[in-house]
């Protein structure tokens, strides 16, 4: 057993530890006023930033600069079209509606969408959220082992979107035993929010009108045609 420490000892330990907090709380407790440069990284950094106002040569730069070398327009007017839709210059699209991107595999529609989504960030005008249909419709399948809030519909519901790739899913998934069409519930429900809204939903597709028909139903792709543009891409794949 060891020999107790003397009181003295004991008192002056005491005596420091209490200097040690009465210092922590000083520090805690002061809050000196900002500098003009802390103010003005704060401002930057926690506000939101207004949109740069582009017109439409402006946007169209910024939308080649988010291609990748090498990609081509093979259709200028309608390039024009799509990108002044998404900045909200003057176009013949329906501004109020989506847009459905129909064409074949490797025709560009992925890479249209990623370049116009980085063009709109880089603006700080209101761009979307990109899905994978295939990942999408995975997570919804898993729904029941994942424990990611991205495996709930509810998580595909909200705020302007584009699911990219439309009919490459699976196409019927079974969910607690029950057999579902993962895409069709999806389109049902942004087109509630549509109605509801004015919620916008985008879409890129290799299928056809009538292929969609056939693997979705004639209510899902008339649903698809009132909330959406419908715009072609018909030219050969840039893979050639």
């Amino acid at each position: 057993m060891t020999d107790p420490k003397p009181l003295s000892e004991i008192i002056a330990q005491s005596e420091a530890f209490e200097k040690a907090r009465q210092a922590w709380l000083e520090r805690k407790n002061t809050k000196p006023e900002p500098t003009e440069l802390e103010r003005e990284y704060a401002k930057r950094v926690f506000s939101t930033p207004e949109p740069v106002t582009v017109n439409e040569a402006q946007a169209a730069m910024l939308f080649m600069g988010a291609v990748p070398k090498g990609y081509e327009v093979k259709d200028k007017a309608m390039y024009r079209d799509l990108v002044n839709y998404f900045f909200g210059l003057n176009t013949t699209l329906d501004p109020t509606k989506g847009v459905c991107i129909i064409g074949g595999v490797g025709g560009g529609k992925t890479t249209f969408i990623r370049a116009m989504q980085q063009a709109l960030n880089a603006a700080r005008y209101g761009s979307f959220r990109l899905f994978s249909c295939v990942e999408v419709e995975q997570n919804i399948r898993q729904a029941s082992a994942a424990e990611s809030s991205a495996a709930d519909y509810s998580y595909y519901d909200t705020g302007a979107a584009c699911f990219d790739d439309f009919g490459a899913e699976n196409h019927e998934s079974v969910i607690f035993g029950n057999r579902v069409i993962v895409m069709a519930e999806i389109v049902q429900r942004r087109y509630n929010r549509f109605q509801a809204q004015g919620v916008k939903t985008h879409f890129t597709t290799n299928l056809s009108a009538a292929e969609m028909r056939a693997r979705y139903g004639d209510r899902v792709f008339d649903r698809m045609k009132e909330m959406c543009n419908i715009v072609l891409f018909n030219w050969e794949s840039f893979r050639k």
